[in-house]
């Protein structure tokens, strides 16, 4: 029986922000290789004659979309004419037959052209940048959270006040295939405190079958941050808990 937890573990936040870097340094190299290209590159004018189409392919028996690469046309310095397909393709026409545009090439590899234009020159080094940042910051909100949960549980651990509360049952959470147990106490002046577990992946109903008491571990500093031991669910004899605020 599988019970949610809040990860104290590094290794998800850790995760995403090694991906981010890695996407991150890509856009750095695709972008610096790109500088290098716009600086030292020949240009020439040259002219869209066709565009061609990357017809969809079939996924899970579903076409996808085709995307359209405008063929360019254009002469070298030294009067070599040159044909070559943009990299650079959408889902509809970005241009038409018979438009100027101008060419970035190398005269060593001439037909290793591309069309001198931000999008086609800058759209893939960004998008690899920003999902490097997006990545990032997702991995370092993951791995602060897990600090701040390893600390929340260690103050737990160490002054946190052992509450023998009534089992009240087990609820089923909306909209979902998960359970939780919910239990009830009463603190010195009668106020009621209700205390929910972690989401539980199989009814824990049976389990409870006789038990009329379930040991909540509470914050005597902030009485919301508590800990329900429900170790007798996983089989757990170090006396794990399940986490909840």
């Amino acid at each position: 029986m599988n019970i949610e937890k809040k990860s104290t573990s590094i290794g998800f936040g850790m995760t995403f922000r090694i991906a981010g870097l890695i996407f991150f340094a890509a856009s750095i190299i695709w972008g610096v290789r790109t500088l290098y290209t716009v600086t030292t590159a020949q240009r020439a004018e040259g002219v869209v004659f066709a565009v061609k189409e990357n017809a969809g392919t079939y996924n899970k028996g579903r076409k996808t979309s085709s995307t359209y690469h405008p063929v360019v046309r254009y002469s070298t310095s030294d009067g070599k004419e040159i044909e070559f397909t943009s990299r650079l393709g959408s889902g509809f026409t970005l241009r038409t037959n018979g438009e100027l545009v101008t060419v970035l090439y190398d005269p060593a590899r001439p037909e290793a052209a591309e069309i001198d234009s931000f999008l086609t020159l800058w759209l893939a080094p960004l998008i690899f940048g920003m999902f490097g940042i997006l990545l990032s910051i997702v991995g370092y909100l993951d791995m602060r959270g897990g600090v701040r949960e390893r600390a929340r549980r260690k103050r737990l651990n160490e002054a946190g006040v052992r509450v023998v509360s009534q089992l009240q049952g087990v609820e089923a959470i909306p909209g979902t295939k998960w359970w939780r147990v919910v239990a009830e106490t009463s603190d010195q002046v009668g106020n009621r405190r209700i205390f929910k577990s972690g989401a539980i992946d199989k009814d824990p109903s049976p389990m409870l079958a006789g038990r009329t008491t379930i040991d909540v571990v509470v914050d005597p500093a902030d009485h919301n941050t508590y800990e329900m031991d429900l170790a007798f669910l996983q089989g757990a004899p170090d006396g794990s808990a399940t986490a909840n605020h």
